[in-house]
């Protein structure tokens, strides 16, 4: 994808704002949020190293929220970790949790008001982490402490972050303290919010409540399998997919076009092309995107005279509108249109190809990101 190309030959960093923290500690910390999460807590309960990314799941399995979990590096037994959030999911979650603590021995605390997260991405990202645990604040050699080969830290600008799982290509996301900076190489230059958004949905990544509707998205649907968010199939227990095994929409990047686009020009797209002047109101989150009217099939409708009938047209919901920037955005949309969009990559076009629209009729294309296996 040629838009890819060009945004990963630039280092770059971006403050991401809209984002909340809360601290939890405690001697039952790890179990606690272990009951709670998509992901397997184990994997960072050491305190030292990488994060991970997860999702906070009703008791029916959907999604609450996603987030970020970030173990806290520090001296004492007490594990201590940061969980990173929507800025519209915070007084929720944190409300959600409560209701779980019961006779957990933890403490929640919201520290938004005294961190910032970052995310750093380029062709240079990987040369700013090392496998080594030093942090230049602690004088650890004399505690006689001793560390799991391999595990990362960030000595250079900070100890609290991880490599963003989602995708090899997303770099590094960090916490500094509020105001901070990274301390970066000069060929690291800091770009707009806009910039990390356009890059996260060019990938196919959902990220907060828009991408992710509240206790309504299934884990698999929102990509959590693809994207390092799970700890394996035994955590997807509503029923629809246990006894199905059939994951039928998926979250995915799309191109939108103005309504008075010409259709054989939408078919004939094979990749998505980023237009930065697109000037475009957003529908909401969850808002629909159906089959153009022209493609939809006919039903015979029977009125108060049996003698007298009606064709009337039957409306087909292709998918959800998530979120947008520009000319494209994020959809969960059903999988035989997103296959649709990838069968027609081809020098002739089918007869059967057909247009989606958005609910202001502006027009839809899905696309499978490039990184995805190829068995979806």
């Amino acid at each position: 994808m040629k838009a890819l190309e060009l945004i990963n030959k630039l280092n770059s960093f971006s403050k991401i704002s809209a984002r909340s923290l809360i601290s939890i500690k405690g001697s039952d910390a790890t179990k606690f949020l272990q009951g709670l999460t998509t992901n397997h807590m184990p994997l960072i309960e050491s305190g030292h190293g990488n994060g991970l990314y997860t999702g906070f799941l009703s008791a029916q399995g959907r999604v609450l929220y996603d987030g970020f979990i970030y173990p806290k590096l520090n001296l004492s037994k007490i594990p201590e970790y940061l969980i990173e959030v929507d800025d519209r999911a915070l007084e929720p979650l944190i409300l959600h949790l409560k209701k779980f603590i019961l006779r957990n021995k933890i403490e929640l605390n919201n520290i938004s008001n005294e961190k910032d997260v970052y995310q750093i991405w380029g062709p240079n990202f990987t040369s700013l982490y090392s496998g080594t645990l030093i942090d230049k604040n602690l004088d650890l050699l004399n505690k006689n402490e001793k560390f799991p080969v391999g595990c990362l830290i960030w000595d250079k600008f900070s100890n609290i972050g991880m490599r963003d799982p989602r995708h090899l290509d997303m770099g590094l996301r960090v916490i500094l303290p509020k105001g901070d900076i990274p301390n970066l190489p000069s060929d690291f230059k800091q770009v707009n919010r806009d910039e990390y958004k356009l890059r996260r949905i060019l990938y196919g990544i959902p990220e907060g409540v828009d991408d992710l509707f509240v206790n309504n998205s299934l884990p698999l649907e929102s990509n959590f399998d693809y994207m390092h968010g799970e700890r394996g199939a035994i955590w997807e227990l509503t029923i629809r997919t246990y006894h199905t095994g059939v994951t039928r929409k998926r979250i995915v990047p799309v191109e939108i076009f103005k309504s008075t686009t010409r259709d054989d020009e939408i078919l004939k797209k094979t990749e998505i092309e980023v237009k930065k002047d697109f000037k475009l109101d957003f529908p909401k989150s969850q808002s629909d995107i159906k089959l153009k009217e022209e493609h939809l099939m006919t039903t015979k409708e029977v009125t108060n005279d049996q003698n007298l009938k009606k064709k009337k047209k039957r409306e087909v919901v292709a998918g959800k509108f998530c979120s947008g920037i520009y000319n494209v955005g994020l959809a969960l949309m059903r999988l035989e249109y997103i296959q649709q969009t990838i069968s027609s990559n081809t020098s002739e076009l089918r007869n059967n190809e057909q247009i989606l629209v958005l609910e202001d009729n502006n027009k839809v294309k899905p696309f499978s990101p490039c990184w995805w296996p190829k068995c979806v």
